[in-house]
């Protein structure tokens, strides 16, 4: 599971058409650790740069499907974990959004 940082900068929330972020920004963009949870049912809570969902994270995505592990710039990469909701599970390497590991 993702470790919360101990102590969080100054949270904001920003509120958009299909999304709304609780967690840390940077002039005014999502920056450092936050929640974003979908219009879709997505929920995405994790580290960011810049918008960008980089670092560190757990997305729970509408389907029942859990991911935990690293991103960059936005997609799945280096190490992490996919736990389909129909019980497999994927432990692994990924390179920009595609596992890695065939």
């Amino acid at each position: 599971e993702l470790v919360q940082p101990q102590k969080m900068k100054a949270q904001k929330t920003i509120k958009k058409k299909d999304m709304i972020y609780v967690g840390e920004t940077q002039l005014g963009k999502k920056s450092g650790y936050g929640i974003a949870t979908y219009a879709n049912g997505d929920i995405y809570e994790g580290y960011w740069k810049k918008n960008i969902w980089n670092g560190r994270g757990v997305m729970k995505y509408a389907n029942g499907d859990v991911y935990i592990g690293n991103w960059e710039l936005g997609e799945k990469n280096g190490h992490g974990i996919l736990k389909y909701i129909n019980g497999n599970t994927y432990d692994g390497n990924w390179d920009k959004g595609i596992k890695s590991d065939f």
